[in-house]
């Protein structure tokens, strides 16, 4: 890994969760990963091993620092240049500001296909979460006003009987009947 002494040891976790761990260790300092894993962050980084009174840090920016002698800059990450997280070489890992760094990560992802839960329709995104599930915001809005957590309740300006409206609406009446009497009461107003 770049002239730094990382000695590599694989083996197989059969503790709790009974999953594969890979283990590294540099400086003495034992790193670990789950290349199993559904998240990103345990199946890509080494983070070194919890021990009291040391902070958890992950290997690539261990590396980094110790190679340029310095800490990493505040709201700054390490990166992988060539988007390979296996490869831990000083020359891959690059410091940047950490929106740059979330930029180009989201800019690397494929679009992978998706079906809008709500219309149907047949949609990509980069985002790979499990929660992408509509193609637009009104697909959004549209459940979220069909399940009934938009919801509040109101006072008819007319009739001043409480009636139930979605929040994000200027709905002041509780019937097209009420709206119609408050434009008439308003119109003989305005011609007295």
């Amino acid at each position: 890994m770049g002239g730094i002494p990382v000695e590599l040891i694989t083996m197989t976790d059969t503790g709790i969760r009974g999953v594969r761990r890979e283990y590294v260790t540099y400086r003495g300092v034992a790193y670990y990963r789950y290349p199993d894993a559904n998240s990103s962050i345990n199946r890509h980084h080494y983070r070194s091993l919890a021990r009291p009174g040391t902070p958890v840090s992950h290997l690539h920016r261990q590396l980094w620092t110790d190679y340029h002698g310095r800490s990493i800059p505040p709201d700054h990450d390490i990166y992988h240049i060539d988007g390979d997280h296996d490869n831990n070489r000083i020359e891959n890992l690059g410091c940047l500001p950490h929106a740059e760094v979330i930029r180009r990560a989201v800019g690397q992802r494929e679009p992978v296909p998706f079906t809008c839960t709500n219309c149907g329709a047949s949609f990509t995104s980069t985002n790979h979460s499990s929660g992408v599930r509509y193609c637009s915001h009104a697909c959004v809005m549209a459940v979220r006003r069909a399940s009934g957590v938009e919801d509040e309740q109101r006072v008819c300006a007319w009739c001043t009987a409480t009636f139930t409206a979605n929040r994000t609406q200027p709905t002041r009446h509780c019937s097209r009947s009420c709206a119609q009497r408050t434009r008439q009461a308003a119109r003989v107003e305005a011609g007295n």
